[in-house]
This record gives C-alpha cells, structure tokens and sequence, in this order.
C-alpha cells in the first residue's frame, strides 16, 4: 500500500498583505497529480487546513475542491491542527464520508464502513489486495483535552504519550501501522542542527517541544506544524512533510510532499520506503541585499515572479520617491532598513518639535512634499493638549 503524507496548506493566510490563494490552489492541483501518478491508495493530511479558525469562505471552497481532487480513486484522511477550528473542519464529514474524505476534527467518530474503509473514534482502516492499514489519528492534542482529575499533575509529554499509546491499540503485527498527528516534536538528543530546524517553529503559541519518545512503534509517523521538511526519526520513519508552500522569510526551504510505500520482502516482514517528491508551484520567498536604490530596484526586477524581502544597507537613507517606486514592483513584500546610524536618525527624529513629527508623518501619508494645512497642524496640537476643539 502507498500513502501521500503532506501537512500545513494553511488555506487563506497571506503575505505582506497579499492573497496567496491563486498559489495554493497551483500546489494543491499539482499535489493531485503526484498522487495520481504514485498511485497511492491514501492522501493523509497532518493538520492546519487552514490559517485561522474562521478562514474565508474562498478557502473553504479551495479545500473541498481539492479533496474531491484527490480523493479520485483513494481516500483521503485529514486532522485538524492548531490553526483549525476542529469543529469547523469535521462539519462536513457526514457527507464527506460517503466521498471517501475522513475530516478528523472534534468530537466523537461515528463508526462505520465505506467499501474498503473503515473509521472509529481515533482510527481510520484501509483494507486492499488481501493487505490492511491501520491509521492512528489525532487532530492537534490541547492540554485542556488530555487532562482530567486523575491525571492533572502529569506533564504535556506524558500526556500525550499516553493518548498515542491508547489509539495505538488499533496496531496489530499482521498489518501495517500508521500514524497521523499535528504536534511540536524534535530530534532527541541529536545534535545536528535540530534546533535550527526549529527556531521559526517555538513561537507556535504554548505548544510543548515532545521527545520522539512519545510516538508508539509503527511503520510510519505522519507529522504536521513544522513547516520546513524534517526528520526526526529516520529508522522510525517520523516525518515532517512540511508546509506546501513558503509562509515566512525564515523558511527558505525546498518545498516537498512524502510518499510512503508498504510493501513486503520474500521472507513476508514489512518493509517502508520513503521518499520525497518535490513540489514547485508557487512563487518562490527571496532574501536580496541592496546599499543603493538602484541596486534595490534592480534585485526586485532580478527576481521578478517571487516574493522578496527587501535589506536595505545604504549609507544614504532612500527617499519616500524612491522607496514608493520599489513598491511599485510586484515582488516587492517587506522592507528592512538595516542603514548604518538608523538608530542615531531615529532617536533624533523623536527629539524634533511635535509639529515638525506630524509634518512628517503627514507628508509620508499623503505622498505629497506639501506641508499640512496650518489649520490642521493646529488642531493636531490642540488635541495633543487636551483642549478642546470645535
């Protein structure tokens, strides 16, 4: 059996302002034709659907899209992460089901079978060709749903474990076993740039960093909330598929989906191999330095077709003309001005006269080297006051 393990759409979220839709429907089309061309028999998808808990309607309308895609001819099976409502993303599962599309978010699972498909509360099984896989699957686990009396002085870690170690009942050695969760996890005691990998990641709310301790033995560990492809245990096969596309500045990585196959030697013991299929739609995040605005403009127009993060590190400041061209561009996305003595000029500046700030920050707004009204500025300075004004 194969399975398509992918993670983290976050389906609405945008950058610098910008609506990335266009994009993530381009990936998700091209993540359906990987599956078709694997021919897997599952798509697994390991939380954050989406970017908030209320996303907008166009990216519920991309998700189901996308799921009818994809679901030609296998199943799909989806938790909810911490982004997602999982409430909102199980609703539609009634009918979801009857499409082979397992949404696992809140609440308890109604069992049933759906041709060669089975799901329980905390499982879903695929049988086929004489062969069953067992899939153990947890939405996003928060502390206030793992914790009760009994157990309200164990730590997060236990916590979890124990959750997987309970769904893990479902595992039987005859078959192949397979889980499917949404947690912060990390290399044990690896010392190989782990905590790189994860520095962008340990701003993720109040989410607990979980030993590789906590995952019960199966042949395959489908994991979603770290966006850049990781692994964290290559002789468990705990994975990362990471995110489908870019979402920040400090995730520069190679964007991929994971394919796992089950198969069986001559002797009859299982086996699973994993492998990366690379994913290349979307427009690419760049970093580019620039110490003048003719060369600022020109990493702009260089990279035209991508996302870029400007560093400007000119000894002269660029003026409000220049820097409204560089915004003219359409891969301009946000600016650093990383100028030596910008602190110095800054300082400074709050050391002006008030009406000299507002005149400023006036001719900023309106784009204009015109002074304000004087009628303007002097209301200004009397609100500023407490006076009142009629």
């Amino acid at each position: 059996m194969k399975i398509l393990h992918t993670a983290d759409w976050h389906l609405g979220k945008r950058l610098c302002g910008k609506s990335r839709l266009d994009e993530q429907r381009e990936v998700l089309g091209e993540i359906a034709r990987i599956a078709a061309a694997e021919k897997v028999d599952a798509v697994v998808i390991a939380g954050d659907v989406f970017d908030t808990s209320v996303p907008p309607a166009e990216a519920e309308e991309l998700f189901y899209r996308a799921c009818a895609s994809l679901a030609a001819g296998r199943c799909i099976v989806a938790v909810a992460g911490n982004h997602d409502d999982p409430q909102r993303l199980s609703a539609p599962s009634g009918i979801a089901k009857a499409l082979d599309i397992f949404l696992i978010g809140g609440g308890e699972i109604k069992s049933g079978r759906f041709g060669n498909y089975e799901i329980g509360d905390g499982f879903v099984r695929i049988e086929k060709g004489g062969e069953r896989l067992n899939i153990a699957v947890l939405p996003y686990p928060q502390h206030s749903s793992l914790v009760c009396a009994e157990n309200k002085d164990k730590p997060y870690s236990i916590l979890v474990k124990e959750k997987l170690e309970s769904l893990s009942g479902i595992f039987d050695g005859s078959s192949y076993n397979m889980l499917v969760t949404h947690v912060f996890a990390t290399k044990s005691g690896s010392g190989d740039g782990a905590d790189d990998l994860l520095s962008d990641e340990r701003t993720l709310g109040t989410a607990s960093l979980l030993p590789e301790s906590v995952f019960p033995e199966c042949d395959y560990a489908a994991l979603g909330h770290i966006h850049k492809p990781m692994t964290v245990s290559k002789s468990k096969n705990i994975i990362y598929s990471g995110s489908i596309l870019s979402y920040s500045f400090d995730d520069l990585s190679e964007k991929s989906v994971v394919i796992a196959e089950f198969t069986r030697g001559a002797d009859g013991k299982k086996k699973t191999e994993v492998k990366r299929v690379p994913l290349t739609s979307g427009r690419k995040l760049v970093k580019a330095t620039a110490t003048d605005f003719d060369a600022a403009l020109k990493a702009l127009k260089d990279n035209a077709g991508a996302y870029v993060h400007l560093i400007y590190k000119g000894e002269t400041p660029l003026t409000l003309g220049e820097m409204n061209e560089l915004k003219k561009e359409d891969s301009f996305c946000s600016f650093q001005n990383a100028t030596a003595g910008v602190k110095r000029e800054t300082a400074e500046r709050k050391e002006r006269p008030v009406n000299e700030q507002f005149e400023s920050f006036y001719k900023f707004v309106k784009n204009t080297d015109a002074p304000p009204p004087e009628d303007m500025v002097e209301m200004f300075l009397k609100v500023l006051n407490g006076e009142e004004v009629v």
